[in-house]
């Protein structure tokens, strides 16, 4: 994958302190996992296919590094198959502990020296619990994911934060998808305006 195809995402694996974080978002296909300590960022683009009741789903980050993807949200992620996505979560506790052998010193190791932690945050092989998960793009073009709601000004999404973002050049019948968790690109001024669901309540 190109990074170019990343539209405001950034190919970020850290954790995230414990104080000042947004909250996990609480709407549907915005949590559901137990959490764990500690909450990692990972970006890119998001593949999610469904058969039967089987879903498979990985991460393709700006590097090109394909990661597994598990746990009771990836269903939703169907909805968003090929979107530039931000997940939150963790590494799956059963998978293999990483080499912590610098090649670059037999005295140094990532589990005691500082300047090489980054190197542990991606176990080899281990697959990613997703806790919760926004939509950053889909179709190459930045993209809003929240819940929509009608306003006195008329339709907005509310964001994961809390933040209300006004939409125009809606559709007809987008009434009809108030309070459900949408994606939506484009607006008025920046035809066409493209949305889909990604969870009723």
């Amino acid at each position: 994958m190109k990074t170019h195809r990343l539209i405001a995402a950034t190919a970020v694996v850290a954790a995230l302190a414990c104080s000042g974080d947004s909250p996990l978002p609480t709407w549907p296909g915005g949590g559901g996992e137990p959490v764990a300590e500690p909450v990692i960022e990972v970006a890119g683009r998001v593949s999610a296919t469904r058969d039967g009741q089987t879903v498979t789903a990985s991460l393709t980050t700006p590097e090109g590094t394909v990661i597994a993807l598990i746990g009771t949200q990836v269903a939703y992620l169907v909805s968003v198959h090929d979107a530039d996505v931000v997940l939150r979560g963790t590494w799956e506790t059963t998978a293999a502990p990483p080499d912590t052998t610098d090649p670059n010193g037999p005295d140094r190791s990532v589990a005691t020296d500082p300047e090489l932690q980054p190197l542990a945050s991606a176990p080899a092989g281990a697959r990613f619990v997703v806790y919760s998960f926004e939509v950053v793009a889909m179709l190459d073009r930045p993209a809003l994911d929240g819940i929509l709601e009608l306003t006195t000004d008329g339709f907005a999404i509310r964001l994961a934060n809390g933040d209300v973002r006004l939409v125009t050049g809606c559709p007809g019948h987008f009434a009809e998808y108030v309070g459900q968790r949408l994606w939506v690109v484009g607006s008025e001024d920046e035809p066409p305006f493209v949305f889909g669901v990604i969870a009723t309540r």
